[in-house]
């Protein structure tokens, strides 16, 4: 059944884990969000370092729902140039979360309105609400909802955000001065205000041990930031964690410090060469925060890469009866 769900993974093909956008575009974004981010997909198209990973992407939307989906609709996965997403908490009931995406890209605003109403969407003033079997037809909130802004541009989320965003530009937000100073070459960025985030997750699950100096410190944090370039055949990133808390400040340095030791020790048996790329990371702690930063050669990158196929593919067979599940993957690392 074509629902929101599958809608998802089919425009958003390329929003791999790892995001400064065109100020047109954030102001689609929830005034009140506490993250958001940007990846420029066209970089992902275009560099040595990433384009055979976006021919894999090409060739998997071949099969299933979601490549009917794109087939319908006249879009290929060369047509998506960028994602941007904002995400703000609900400021009292669970589940009342807003999330929004904006895709840019090239689109056929018939055709891709056409294949979403073939599917069972429904055409409200100026947007689409899509179905959704696992969500009730009344909660409006949790229901998807797609908006086609013009032949550039798409707004994908829960119909409170897309309807925001389609009413008006949002005032700057808390997050705007931090975006403000992303690389403006940035492949990726991703900007989070950790401490309203922490809070707005605040439960009754008492973390223990290492897990629990790490949530302190996050309490005790102000902004995260961090980014990545594609620079040929090598990725060069930042990332930096604020804090007002001096105390929490050389905490955090000495927890990554340590994180890092710990890996290059491990990489020394598994991965020799990663050890001189860990060594070459950079820790730096000023009066306002902690900040990380290095570059990740193109071969050593494929490394990471091909180890975790590996693994996949032996927790797989392990799965499916070929062996211990633990023994197998273990002999993969």
């Amino acid at each position: 059944m074509f629902t929101a769900r599958t809608l998802f993974p089919a425009l958003a093909l390329c929003a791999l884990p790892a995001f400064a956008a065109a100020p047109n575009t954030l102001t689609y974004l929830p005034a009140d969000a506490v993250a958001a981010g940007r990846l420029n997909l066209s970089d992902l198209r275009r560099d040595p370092l990433t384009r055979d990973l976006w021919t894999q992407m090409d060739d998997s939307a071949t099969d299933g729902d979601g490549a009917a989906f794109l087939n319908d609709a006249g879009l290929r996965i060369d047509d998506f140039d960028a994602l941007t997403f904002g995400f703000a908490p609900a400021p009292s009931k669970p589940g009342d979360d807003r999330v929004i995406m904006v895709v840019e890209g090239r689109f056929d605003p018939a055709r891709l309105g056409a294949a979403l109403l073939a599917r069972g969407a429904t055409r409200e003033a100026n947007w689409y609400r899509l179905p959704d079997k696992d969500n009730d037809t009344d909660n409006h909130r949790g229901t998807g909802a797609l908006a086609i802004v013009s032949d550039r541009l798409l707004l994908i989320g829960d119909e409170p955000s897309v309807s925001a965003a389609l009413a008006g530009p949002a005032p700057a937000g808390a997050l705007s001065g931090k975006i403000a100073r992303v690389s403006a070459g940035a492949s990726g960025w991703m900007v989070i205000d950790a401490a309203r985030l922490v809070k707005s997750e605040a439960n009754d699950d008492t973390p223990r041990g290492g897990d629990a100096k790490f949530a302190g410190l996050i309490r005790s944090a102000g902004f995260f930031t961090g980014e990545f370039t594609l620079q040929g055949d090598r990725l060069a990133f930042t990332a930096r964690l604020e804090s007002s808390d001096a105390q929490a400040r050389a905490d955090l340095e000495d927890l990554i410090r340590g994180a890092f030791a710990a890996w290059r020790m491990a990489a020394q048996e598994k991965m020799p060469e990663m050890v001189e790329v860990i060594r070459g990371f950079g820790v730096k702690r000023d009066s306002a925060g902690v900040t990380v930063d290095g570059v990740l050669p193109g071969k050593a990158l494929r490394q990471l890469r091909d180890k975790a196929r590996e693994r996949h593919a032996v927790e797989a067979k392990a799965t499916t009866g070929g062996g211990s599940a633990t023994g197998t993957a273990a002999a993969a690392r």
